[in-house]
Parts: C-alpha cells; structure tokens; sequence
C-alpha cells in the first residue's frame, strides 16, 4: 500500500502483560517448527527433528533446510533449491523449483507454495493447480471460503469454489497477512506495521488501484505501526504475535497496545500446547500472554497551541484532549515543551486501575525584555506598564522576565507616552532616546510594533540629513570648480 502523500504515525507502549515465558532446550539453533499429527517437529539447518517424550529425536537429515510445514499426510521440506515430501521413511521430491515458502491450510488440508512468480496447489505429494501471479511477494492465508495471495499486482483471491478476484493494487505488502477477530489484517514493509481492514467487504470490492494513507478512514482500514516487521503473524487468544527478524512483538488487538517485545531475531512461529513457540538464535521461546483489563486514560490541555507528552517512553502529539485506552499498569507520562509554551508538570506516575483524566496547563516559556532608555536624565522617572502592569523606575536600563506571548508595553516620560506591541517568542529589546519624549507634545501616544529590536532615535535622522546638505554643498564645490577651470582653458 503506497504513501504518497501523507503518513500516519501511529505508537504503541511496550508493557508487559500477564504472560508466561519459558524456554525449550534444542540440540541445535532451530530454523523452522511445525506440527503433524498432533506432535512438535523442528528443523535445524540439517536435520530435522521429532519431539517425542521431552526429547529431540533425529528422524532426516538434509542439507541447507529453509522451511518445514506439516501437512494432512506427512511433513513437506523445503530445501531452497527443491521441495520435498516426507512420509513416515519416505522422502519423495516434488517437481517445483526456486521455492520460497510453504502454506498449510487447514480448511481444505492442502498445501500452498509460493516461488518465482507462481502459485502451486499441492495434495500429499501431486500438483493439482498452479497459477502464474506476477510480482507476487509470495505470502498466502487462508479463510473458510478461499485463499489469498498477495502481490504488488494486487491481492488474488482463490475462492474454493473455483472463482477468482484481485482487489487493491500496489499494495507493498511484501509481509504476512491473515484473518482474525472478524478482520483481514495484512502486514506492511514500508510503512512498517499491519493495515487492519475493519470492514471484510472491501477486498472484495471491485479492484481498487491504490489506497493512499489518507484515505484509510474512507475505507475502514486501520494503520498500525510495529517495531517489528510483520513476516509472521499468529493470532492467539486476542493476541497478535508479530515476528521477523527484527524480533517478536505481541499487540493486544482489543486496543493495539502493544504488550510485550523482545529482539531477538525470530526464524519460525507456531501454536503448540496452548503456546505458542518461537524458533530464535537462543533457542525456542513459549509464550502465553493474556491481556489485563483496559482502562482509558484522558489527558486534557489548557492553554499552549498543543500538548505533548511521553507514556512509558512512546511519544503523543495532541491539540485539546489525547484518549487512550490502556491496559491496567503504570504508567510513566513526561510532557514535553511545545512550540513557546512550557508544561506546569513535567512527570506525573499513574497507576491505571479504573478509567482516569488528567489535565495539564501549560504556560509560554520565561523570556527576557529589556527596555533602554538613552539620554535619561540622572534621577528621572518614568513608569512602563505591561499589559494593565505599571511599574516606576529611574534606571536606563530594565530588565523582566516573562512568559512568552503578545505584550503591550507603555513608556511613559513627562507625560509622554510611547506603546509598543511586542511578540516575545524570544529574548527581546525596546530601545528608545529619551529626548524624543520632550519633542513631542503633551498627553500624545506613538504606537510602534516591534519583534526583535526597536529603536527610536531623533539625533539619528538629524544627523543624517546634515550628512546629506553636506554632501549636496561638496557636489556642488566641484561641479563649480568644473566650470571654471573650462571657461581659463
């Protein structure tokens, strides 16, 4: 799904639900599990391998396995170069070449292979269709009625009954994909997260050549952004497990919040026991993770152009209120500076057990005005009023503090006075000549605007125009001595 015009930043907090983790020894770094007739096998680079009574027991061995994926009748092997079938002694080799992946499915009982640009439907050990989908990113799932296959032509959709659909084309995928809690969740490359459809009926729309980011609302569809990139995905009791490479991440797909992350790199992923097993460098990895009860946490904002904050180190821009719905925890919040305007709490600890609001106000960050008057006579008075705030002073030079913002500054000298406006969005100057308070008349009021520095100077305009006489009296000396020197040549 290509982003051309806008991107959608979604983030997730990485808390730990309750969950149990353990850890099942292997002889070797597993690079593939799967499951056969109710029993764990695990594939290492070379040999495969049979769970049976607590102990790894060698049942093949193969030179530079990539894959094994349990099928009705036996275990399908893939090797990088062929596929192979193995029942019980035998091993018989499938006539497909450059494969890429293997997908069991579990409605139908037949195995799908995906590799160089085709799709092959296989029963036990025979061929029985195979299909040509150009750029295919050759990853398939399955739903009670068909299967799907994606591709940067688009999503084709093998209905069981014999029919066929593409829909949405250019959609990037090049990531897992599959059904569930009533959705079609596909994951994405770039931008790196899951596009959840809320809506089924969209892939089975009439071909939709591109959806942009902007326009996921108008289609239902959901952006979520992982840490992970989405080459495996297991939905387990309500939870998603994400896995690659980059590692495994669980989200909570009640609220998307994300709620467990480890990065280890992840080979293979299936559901065994009431678990689901993770093959890693370090080993198989069980996992068993249930979701604590939600709550919503309000933050509201009062004064300042937005707010922003860090929950437990993910980072929230908002305008007026940020609603989150969050697992049951603590919470970490750390608003930030915005703009000119500063948070008046900077952390707050929360223990989310029932829903909760919070309101922070926040303020212009202090600044510093500065208002000099030149040429004020020793021991004279006058009185600057800053917004409706008077004060008298007798120094040249005064200095305030103040939040940033508009400010109306009055200057008054003699009964002269002066207004300034101000925009204090950083350290700024009023500086103006005494003297031209006694130049103007009785009770009147220049009004000036300023956003850095202001200068009022009547000595500064005389001076330039007695620079301009005399330069207009040397012009005229020489033009003379012109003439003259003519008129005796």
């Amino acid at each position: 799904m290509k982003a051309k015009h806008f991107f959608l930043f979604f983030v997730f907090l990485f808390l730990i639900s309750t969950n149990v983790q353990s850890q099942i020894s292997s002889p070797s770094v597993a690079v593939s599990l799967t499951t056969f007739d109710g029993k764990l096998f695990m594939a290492s680079s070379s040999v495969v391998y049979e769970f049976c009574h607590g102990q790894w027991v060698k049942i093949l061995q193969m030179n530079n396995i990539k894959q094994i994926e349990g099928g009705k009748e036996g275990i399908y092997i893939n090797n990088g170069t062929l596929y192979y079938f193995y029942k019980l002694t035998y091993l018989i080799p499938l006539n497909i070449t450059n494969p890429f992946k293997l997908f069991y499915d579990n409605y139908t009982g037949e195995l799908y292979v995906t590799g160089n640009s085709h799709l092959y439907i296989i029963n036990c050990s025979r061929v029985i269709a195979s299909y040509y989908i150009p750029l295919s990113f050759c990853y398939v799932t399955f739903n009670c009625n068909e299967a799907i296959v994606d591709s940067q032509c688009g999503y084709f959709i093998f209905f069981y009954n014999g029919s066929e659909h593409l829909t949405i084309s250019c959609q990037d995928a090049f990531s897992g994909m599959l059904f569930a809690d009533g959705k079609f969740i596909t994951g994405s490359f770039d931008p790196r997260g899951l596009f959840i459809y809320n809506n089924l009926s969209v892939i089975y729309l009439n071909k939709i050549w591109d959806i942009y980011l902007r326009q996921l609302p108008e289609y239902n569809i959901t952006l979520v952004c992982t840490k992970v990139t989405p080459c495996c995905l297991i939905y387990f009791k309500g939870m998603l497990y994400i896995s690659s490479l980059q590692g495994i991440q669980v989200i909570n797909l009640e609220n998307y919040q994300s709620v467990y992350y480890n990065p280890c790199p992840a080979y293979s992923m299936i559901i065994y026991n009431c678990s689901v097993l993770v093959a890693t460098k370090s080993g198989i990895i069980a996992l068993n993770i249930s979701s604590l009860p939600i709550y919503t946490l309000t933050i509201k904002k009062v004064g300042g152009l937005y707010g922003k904050v860090l929950i437990n180190g993910t980072e929230y821009t908002f305008y007026n209120c940020l609603k989150l719905r969050l697992e049951e925890g603590i919470y970490n919040l750390t608003f930030l500076n915005c703009s000119i305007y500063k948070p008046c709490i900077n952390n707050e600890v929360i223990n989310l057990n029932c829903n909760k609001t919070l309101t922070i106000k926040y303020v212009g960050i202090p600044e510093e005005l500065s208002v000099i008057i030149e040429d004020l006579n020793n021991g004279s008075r006058y009185s600057i009023t800053i917004n409706n705030q008077t004060y008298f002073e007798d120094s040249n030079i005064v200095k305030f503090t103040l939040p940033a913002g508009q400010y109306c500054v009055k200057i008054d000298i003699n009964g002269v006075t002066k207004t300034f406006i101000v925009n204090l969005i950083q350290d700024e100057e009023i500086v103006i000549n005494a003297g031209s308070f006694y130049l103007t008349a009785n009770n009147s009021t220049i009004t000036a605007t300023t956003t850095t520095h202001i200068s009022n100077n009547s000595n500064n305009s005389l001076s330039l125009a007695c620079y301009i006489a005399i330069a207009l009296v040397i012009v005229a000396l020489i033009f003379m001595i012109m003439v003259i020197r003519r008129r005796q040549s």
